[in-house]
């Protein structure tokens, strides 16, 4: 399986480059090196600096960039920017909520969210624990509502058919998450066989350790990005689905 990277855009463009002109990465180092020096720049560009750049680990600076626009008559290509979380979430938490035939005050009291209204406007995004919640009171798939998901379940394949009529007590819950998210992510690292500094680098979460070790959840910015980066369900990572890849419909 392979894993999509934060700057795989420009880690294809410039080996595409490097390619395309027949160079060794240890040759355009060089060439990088002598066009940085034209502008009075002595960063130590290494055979290494390439691989990193190659391996979409690593956001090429504007410098680099720079020179190799100067030398090779071609720009990096940047990853287009992703619409906006609170917008794709908004809009498909309404949508969800209307195919429930439910009003915003019941959606409010089964997910134990009071501020579930302000989700809806778009302002704000409800923490992990709270999401997980308003996904089982409206028995739809977190991948949806992130965005991961591109059609809403069918009501055959709702993403947890035990799930109570009321919710149950939210710290209890934020207990569970903990522990199901961190076993869940530290099983789809090893998958992809990654070791934990790799997976941090890859989906460019400084605090990806904690998450392993069950000491703190992210954000669903972030979790978005774990998703995207381990090609991975968050369903899976909340506990909610047991086929741990994303479904992309």
């Amino acid at each position: 399986m392979g894993l999509y990277k934060t700057n795989q855009i420009e880690a294809d463009n410039i080996k595409k480059i490097r390619t395309q002109n027949a160079l060794s990465q240890e040759q355009l180092a060089e060439i990088i090196k002598e066009e940085l020096s034209k502008n009075g720049s002595h960063a130590a560009i290494k055979k290494s600096t390439i691989q990193n750049y190659e391996s979409g680990l690593y956001s090429i600076p504007l410098s680099v960039r720079k020179a190799i626009k100067d030398r090779f008559h071609v720009e990096i290509q940047e990853a287009p920017e992703p619409a906006p979380l609170k917008k794709i979430y908004k809009d498909r938490l309404k949508a969800a909520r209307k195919n429930r035939g439910m009003d915003e005050e019941t959606v409010s009291r089964l997910s134990m969210c009071p501020q579930y209204k302000r989700y809806e406007t778009g302002k704000y995004l409800p923490k992990l624990e709270h999401h997980v919640m308003i996904c089982q009171a409206l028995k739809t798939r977190s991948d949806y509502l992130l965005g991961l998901k591109n059609s809403l379940p069918d009501d055959s394949k709702d993403t947890d058919n035990n799930v109570p009529q009321e919710a149950g007590d939210i710290n209890h819950d934020r207990k569970r998450i903990l522990k199901t998210f961190s076993e869940n992510l530290k099983t789809t690292r090893e998958i992809n066989r990654l070791i934990p500094n790799s997976a941090a680098k890859i989906t460019g979460c400084r605090d990806y350790p904690k998450y392993e070790k069950g000491e703190s959840l992210p954000s669903l910015e972030t979790l978005y990005k774990i998703c995207k980066s381990l090609e991975v369900s968050s369903d899976y990572l909340i506990g909610t689905l047991e086929d741990r890849i994303k479904e992309n419909q």
